[in-house]
Formats: structure tokens, sequence, C-alpha cells
């Protein structure tokens, strides 16, 4: 099992949607400093559920939320190979933010990362 398709949408540096496949082999992402490579991998372990924003470099899990748009959600999709997909969208409040799961479109309570 892989993954083989990311939808990154409102996450860090990717201010609209943005879907990233990821072919059977080797796939490579290149680009210049601060083109946002590495905010590939936050966006995986972010829809994986990692609780730690210091584990996806922000200082709270609000700072996720691209600062350019005007929206006030940040959403991930992760699709495998065997056609699970887990989502992860972090929601900014008045009073702090709220994060909802999903697995195969239904909200769950699970980590799915440990």
């Amino acid at each position: 099992m892989h993954i083989t398709l990311l939808e990154i949408d409102n996450f860090k540096s990717f201010g609209r949607k943005t879907k990233i496949p990821l072919e059977t082999g080797f796939t490579v992402v290149s680009g210049p400093n601060g083109s946002g490579k590495s905010n590939i991998l936050d966006s995986i372990l972010f829809a994986l559920g990692i609780t730690s924003a210091r584990g996806l470099r922000a200082e709270r899990l609000t700072d996720l939320i691209n600062t350019g748009s005007n929206k006030n959600t940040a959403e991930v999709h992760v699709s495998f190979s065997d056609g699970t997909r887990i989502t992860r969208r972090i929601k900014r409040t008045a009073n702090g933010y709220y994060s909802y799961n999903y697995l195969n479109g239904r909200l769950c309570n699970c980590l799915l990362y440990t």
C-alpha cells in the first residue's frame, strides 16, 4: 500500500487547492528553497493525525492555516492505493480551533499516527 494522491487546501504555503499525484515507483519533489517542498511532508503528517504543532514546524496548530487567504480552515486529503482515504481539517475559531479527522469520508475520533 502506498500514497497515490495528496490534496492540500489552504495548508501552510498552499493557499489554494493543490493536487499532487504520487505515482508508483520513484517520485521526486524539487524546487528552490522556500517553495514549500517540506510542507508536503508536513501535510501528510498532519493528515495522519500528528498532534504536536512543533512536529509540523509551527508554534500552534492554527499556524498551519495559510495566512494569505481569508479562510479559517485548512484541509489535507491522503488517498492510498487500496482505496482508503484519510482527511484532516483544522478550523480556527474565536476561542481556539477544532480539528476533524475523517476516514473514507466519515468523521472519526481516531488518531492514525502514533
